[in-house]
């Protein structure tokens, strides 16, 4: 919910994915977090919300790879 409320709010060209968990032990690691997020569509559809794949895409690399100008990954 809180993703579409942001995505509503100020667009998905303005959310990135991020953590501060680096070094830090936690119960899951960065890449199952990111596998997580990637359900994002699925979960928005069961509450009634649509998040497309496309915006999901900028929330998880795009929308950083735009702003630091980054090369896309081959």
């Amino acid at each position: 919910k809180k993703i579409v409320w942001m995505r509503d709010r100020i667009g998905a060209d303005r959310i990135m994915f991020g953590s501060d968990m680096a070094g830090v032990e936690v119960s899951l690691s960065l890449k199952e977090w990111v596998d997580h997020f990637r359900y994002i569509p699925e979960w928005a559809k069961q509450l009634g919300y649509r998040v497309s794949d496309g915006e999901l895409g900028l929330i998880l690399g795009g929308n950083c790879r735009r702003v630091y100008r980054l090369p896309d990954p081959e």
